[in-house]
C-alpha cells in the first residue's frame, strides 16, 4: 500500500479537501502532526477502520489518477 496525501484521500472519499480535513482532525493519533504532507500505510488502515475503504484494494497500491472526458 503507497502513502496518500489529504487530497487523494479527500478524493477517494469523494469529498471536499475541507471535509476530509475536518473529519481528519477528529482523530487524535492524526492531528498531532499538522505539517502533515503524506499518510503512512499504518495511518490508512486506521483511517479505513473509521471511515470505510474507499476504494478497491488493487487500487489501493496504485498511484491516485485524475480521469478526463475525450470528446
Amino acid at each position: 500500500m503507497r502513502s496518500y496525501n489529504t487530497s487523494d484521500l479527500a478524493k477517494a472519499f469523494g469529498v471536499s479537501y475541507p471535509t476530509i480535513k475536518k473529519w481528519l482532525s477528529t482523530i487524535p493519533e492524526l492531528s498531532q502532526n499538522k505539517s502533515r504532507r503524506v499518510f503512512t500505510p499504518k495511518e490508512l488502515e486506521l483511517l479505513f477502520n473509521l471511515f470505510g475503504t474507499p476504494f478497491k484494494e488493487k487500487e489501493i497500491t496504485q498511484p491516485f489518477t485524475t480521469q478526463t472526458n475525450s470528446n
